[in-house]
């Protein structure tokens, strides 16, 4: 009886150990290390120096995300990205303000050359650069060129268009630009910086911060005008419509950024389908969600088209211990399918510049693939992807780009830009005379198509 307990007891024991044996939980599993990468915040800055192991924590952030997770490093082939962190660790303990630490952090993020990869400083910093001058400036033969005042612009100012900015608060525009701007922006090609310099960050400051310019204008005379920052760079007018000569459409899409957009130019569709032909201008359109880009060229078409190839590289920490290759690539495409009533058939030019970024590049590529117009303008900027956002000692926040993406004909442009059909270079004199070469170049193909023949193979 004695020993029938005692194996009784011990089956029981044995049972209870078994079942105490737990069986593997992937779902904690993954939760568990889905914590280690936690969602990013952006906040204001707590006014406090940063200690010495939180500006190389910061240091060595950027460096991690980018060193697992950017998409672009053979872009960069002789970037030694280790050795450059151990380069600036000495750098950001040096720094004194968070201004000074941040702008150290913007000089390594910009070892990667991504316009898609940048550094944003606490959002009470980051706010002290967003307003600008109520003015538009390019580089056009190498000069600071005002190519347009905005309407809220002072009643005092006397700048035209075509005037020439030579100095900004008394200091010489390329002196301001290779001390102020240049060390610290984050770009992807030689015409990706020259449009953020000019275009951008050239006059941007705080909230009605007074600007000083100095202004050669057409006769060579200097004059100084003192002009407010009034101007949101963060706001856009989506979506304009103007009828150009002989029923030309002409529709400007300054952002693909929300879902709104598609929407305004369906709303511009019975316009549209009266015009002999359409002008469609993305020079000042620097991205948003492609999709809704992807909505608008569906109306251009009734055939499904092809969107960009994107390339995503996966870690696998295993496969390195055993002395094989660490990255797997993952290659993907999807295919746009139109699904709305009514198709536009008719003439389609595309205007673009170095200005035009990120998912509208991802525009242009459809547009160029599916072989639906003419380009007219200047090579894009030659950045796009998935940002990746993470959080920053002090309040700021750091992006890596997460994703190459190919044109869907797996021709690159990401570090290149996408050249147009037609190149039209600015003169200084055009803008003195009120002259859009782009758009005079896409009213002629449209009234001239059968002598261009720039549409045989166009889908209507």
């Amino acid at each position: 009886m004695i020993r029938r307990m005692i194996v009784v007891t011990a089956l029981i024991y044995a049972s209870i150990m078994v079942k105490a044996q737990p069986v593997f939980d992937s779902a904690f599993y993954a939760n568990r290390y889905n914590k280690l990468f936690p969602a990013f915040s952006y906040n204001n800055s707590t006014n406090r120096q940063l200690t010495a192991p939180e500006k190389i924590a910061g240091l060595g952030k950027v460096w991690s995300e980018a060193k697992f997770g950017f998409a672009n490093f053979d872009l960069v082939p002789n970037l030694n990205w280790d050795s450059a962190y151990m380069a600036f660790i000495p750098k950001v303990e040096a720094t004194k303000t968070t201004t000074d630490y941040y702008n150290v952090l913007k000089q390594f993020n910009q070892l990667l050359r991504d316009g898609h990869s940048r550094i944003m400083e606490p959002l009470n910093f980051f706010e002290k650069t967003i307003f600008s001058a109520p003015l538009q400036v390019r580089c056009i033969e190498g000069k600071a060129i005002i190519t347009a005042l905005m309407d809220n612009i002072q009643p005092s100012i006397t700048i035209k268009p075509g005037d020439e900015i030579v100095a900004i608060d008394d200091v010489p525009v390329q002196d301001y630009i290779k001390n102020k701007i240049a060390p610290f922006i984050n770009f992807s090609t030689p015409q990706d910086s020259i449009a953020r310099i000019y275009s951008r960050e050239l006059l941007s400051g705080a909230a009605n911060s007074k600007i000083k310019l100095t202004i050669k204008d057409g006769r060579g005379i200097l004059n100084d005008q003192l002009l407010d920052r009034t101007i949101d760079l963060r706001e856009t007018s989506p979506v304009t419509f103007t009828w150009m000569a002989d029923s030309i459409a002409y529709v400007s899409i300054n952002s693909f950024g929300s879902s709104k957009i598609p929407e305004q130019f369906d709303s511009l569709f019975a316009i549209l389908s009266a015009s002999r032909g359409l002008i469609i201008d993305i020079r000042n359109n620097r991205g948003g969600n492609s999709d809704n880009g992807y909505e608008i060229l569906g109306r251009l078409t009734d055939t499904a088209f092809a969107t960009n190839q994107t390339i995503f590289r996966k870690y696998n920490p295993a496969q390195r211990s055993w002395g094989n290759a660490a990255f797997e690539m993952e290659r993907n495409q999807f295919w746009w399918k139109p699904y709305k009533n009514g198709t536009y058939k008719k003439p389609v030019v595309l205007l673009t510049s170095s200005f035009t970024y990120s998912a509208a590049e991802d525009f242009t590529a459809a547009f160029k693939c599916m072989k639906r117009g003419v380009i007219i303008g200047q090579k894009t900027g030659g950045s796009t992807g998935n940002p990746l956002g993470y959080s920053l000692p002090g309040g700021g926040v750091g992006f890596v780009c997460s994703k190459r993406d190919l044109m869907p004909d797996g021709t690159e442009f990401v570090g290149i830009g996408i050249s147009p059909d037609i190149e039209v270079m600015e003169k200084i004199s055009d803008i003195k005379q009120g002259i859009d070469v782009a758009l005079v170049k896409g009213i002629e193909l449209i009234e001239n198509k059968n002598k261009y023949g720039f549409y045989e193979t166009a889908t209507y």
